[in-house]
């Protein structure tokens, strides 16, 4: 059955029989997706990632949820991210993660390369205003303006070639860059 949602998965799982049904029914779905929950789980506990549920469909939230609903007994950690709250995801606990601040921005800053203070207080405030204090959308930011040729990577050092481009950092122009995207390319590895 998962074969049919994923096809990629026939490739990793040889031994599994042709699909015969390329839209299954949605309990055949959460009863695949359960059963191997559980197995994986049956080991050792396991976490199992769901990142983004807001770009989630309606039938892969109610199948996802559905099976974990089921999973009580499986040592299985469920961890998932979301930027708008999902009331209906089956949680005993939801922690929201408050918005980047300036020292966060420049710690982040810091962690790809070197940066001076002086540039640091230069930047960070503007790439917070844009980013809203969203990690992604600070790399958003951060790549924007390497793009426009007013900041690069000097070895392992930033180097503000063109400290007016940063007036230009605004929402709009970070925001909708990559939306949907696996992540910023190229600066966290």
């Amino acid at each position: 059955v998962l074969v049919a949602v994923a096809p990629d998965l026939a490739t990793r799982f040889p031994g599994s029989l042709p699909v015969t049904d390329w839209a299954p029914a949605t309990t055949r779905v959460v009863d695949a997706l359960h059963e191997l929950l559980v197995v994986l789980a049956d080991d050792r506990p396991q976490v199992l990632l769901l990142d983004d549920l807001q770009w989630w469909d309606s039938v892969t939230e109610a199948a996802v949820y559905a099976a974990l609903a089921r999973c009580d007994a499986a040592r299985l950690l469920v961890v998932a991210t979301s930027r708008q709250p999902q009331p209906e995801f089956p949680a005993d606990e939801a922690h929201a993660l408050l918005p980047l601040t300036v020292a966060d921005v420049e710690t982040l800053l810091q962690s790809i390369a070197d940066a001076d203070d002086a540039m640091l207080d230069r930047m960070a405030p503007v790439i917070l205003r844009a980013s809203r204090g969203v990690p992604q959308l600070v790399l958003e930011a951060v790549h924007w303006l390497i793009d426009r040729g007013a900041l690069a990577l000097n070895g392992a050092t930033w180097e503000l070639r063109d400290e007016t481009v940063l007036e230009s950092v605004k929402p709009e122009n970070v925001a909708p860059r990559r939306a949907g995207s696996p992540g910023p390319r190229g600066l966290v590895q």
